[in-house]
């Protein structure tokens, strides 16, 4: 059983969504191999609407620029990052989605892909009490 074939088999009863993604980190990747059909409920996308896209079809003008750098810059360096961010529904609407993304390095530390583990995380409303 090959790593993707784990992965999958994995990700595809999780109630959390899993997309993994290839290793090209350029101006339109990384691109999408598989999502778990619960990132299919999340965001109305079908797996084969998405497969071959860029995670970037999930996000919008309100997505943060530097967060998204962050992640980006995270894989480059192969390293695990986590991140929220306001992603974009298939039907437009907004949800704050919670990542956390792992590259998958080769032999030779080279990013060949990356999976990512994602939930839609709670709205917040005002600030959060601080403590003393």
């Amino acid at each position: 059983m090959s790593f993707a074939d784990l992965v999958t088999a994995l990700a595809h009863e999780a109630d959390y969504g899993v997309v993994v993604t290839d290793g090209r980190i350029d101006d339109d990747g990384p691109y999408i191999t598989y999502a778990n059909p619960a990132f299919e409920r999340m965001t109305g996308f079908s797996l084969r609407e998405m497969l071959g896209q860029s995670p970037k079809m999930f996000q919008g003008p309100q997505t943060s620029a530097a967060a998204r750098a962050d992640m980006r810059k995270a894989l480059r360096a192969g390293k695990p990052h986590e991140t929220t961010l306001l992603n974009y529904r298939k039907s437009g609407e907004t949800y704050r989605c919670a990542i956390q993304i792992f590259p998958i390095l080769d032999a030779d530390h080279r990013l060949v892909g990356a999976v990512a583990i994602e939930r839609e995380a709670p709205r917040t409303r005002g600030r959060p009490k601080q403590r003393d």
